[in-house]
């Protein structure tokens, strides 16, 4: 795994870790959620370092990612992603 790439999961780890307000709006509190989103994460972070050589995920595919490990849609302008400072806009 690239480095950029590891480095940015360790940034949302890290948020996650820190925010417990965000950990329970996304996950509801549950780890399993929250370890197969990160796993999830890294593969398009990857994906999107090889394509752009940025590994940022946007909020669509954050939000998207959530949905596909929690089966809950997350409204993004709902979400505070304001304090979110690992998303990029496109």
């Amino acid at each position: 795994m690239n480095i950029e790439v590891q480095i940015y999961l360790k940034n949302i780890k890290s948020f996650f870790e820190n925010d417990e307000e965000s950990f329970q709006e996304l996950f509801g509190g549950n780890m399993d959620y929250f370890k197969k989103f990160l796993d999830e994460v890294s593969f398009v972070a990857e994906d999107n370092y090889n394509n752009t050589g940025i590994p940022t995920l946007s909020v669509n595919q954050l939000m998207g990612l959530v949905f596909d490990v929690t089966n809950k849609p997350v409204n993004p302008t709902t979400f505070k992603f304001k304090d979110f400072p690992i998303t990029s806009l496109n």
